[in-house]
């Protein structure tokens, strides 16, 4: 083999191995944003971004109205719960993650609570929730109990919350979960029961007042990316190294017959 066909086939490899060992970039599955919407406007029944389905209110009494901040829900004083849903056109499958910021509004605590719900066929996968009953706590629930408890809620800071299915199962999940730009927590699991090994195909906004006050909740910037397959380049190079053998052997093979 000539010196030049080795140079030729070693700088194939090294490129491949270096895009291999490169992060690649995700792929955008759906996005939205309130920016997205005119100021002070109702949002259900509108469908705008991509990805998603209509914003659709799902039963109880309160308003939807967005806001500079991202889109906000309140559910009426008086004991009130109300559900604001959006289907996922492509649902969150193994390797896919969602992300969003989420806040609760400070002036308006004092009702019962707020949650984020992740759906599969109407069947509660997972949720995130901020309660009200003493101390202000996010907890987080996988459908088979509380998982994390006692995560203290930075007032006026929106929380990033980001979800990621497993790459090799349905069940499994990860969950990261920060405030005022630090990670409050991260936690593994599998999720149980009816909506297991399905694809979370909904999300589903939730505020629940209190007798004589209610509960506001805004989020914002919702995004669904699915993790990018393993690079070709590793393939590239495990060809190219292959080629290589077999040169050196056939070349070793015609020395010894010479």
């Amino acid at each position: 083999m000539h010196s030049r066909e080795l140079s030729s086939i070693v700088m194939v490899i090294a490129f491949a191995v270096a895009n291999a060992a490169s992060p690649a970039s995700a792929t955008l599955v759906a996005t939205d944003s309130v920016s997205n919407y005119a100021n002070k406007q109702p949002y259900v029944g509108l469908n705008l971004g991509f990805g998603f389905g209509a914003w659709t209110a799902l039963g109880g009494t309160g308003v939807n109205l967005t806001e500079a901040t991202g889109f906000q829900q309140s559910a009426d004083t008086g004991n009130n719960t109300y559900t604001v849903s959006r289907g996922i056109t492509t649902p969150l499958a193994s390797g896919y993650t969602l992300s969003l910021t989420l806040a609760a509004n400070e002036a308006k605590k004092t009702g019962n609570g707020t949650s984020l719900l992740l759906f599969v066929a109407g069947a509660q996968a997972a949720s995130i929730s901020l309660t009200y009953d003493g101390p202000d706590n996010w907890l987080w629930d996988d459908g088979s109990g509380p998982v994390e408890t006692g995560v203290v809620y930075v007032k006026a800071a929106p929380a990033t919350i980001t979800f990621t299915r497993s790459v090799s199962s349905l069940d499994g999940y990860a969950v990261t979960f920060s405030q005022a730009g630090q990670t409050t927590f991260q936690t593994t699991g599998v999720i149980t029961g009816a909506a297991s090994s399905s694809a979370i195909d909904s999300l589903r906004f939730v505020t629940t007042s209190g007798t004589n006050s209610n509960t506001s909740l805004t989020y914002d910037t919702l995004q669904v990316q699915s993790v990018p397959e393993p690079s070709t380049a590793v393939m590239l190079s495990l060809a190219a190294l292959a080629w290589l053998v077999r040169m050196f052997r056939r070349q070793s093979e015609e020395s010894v017959c010479l």
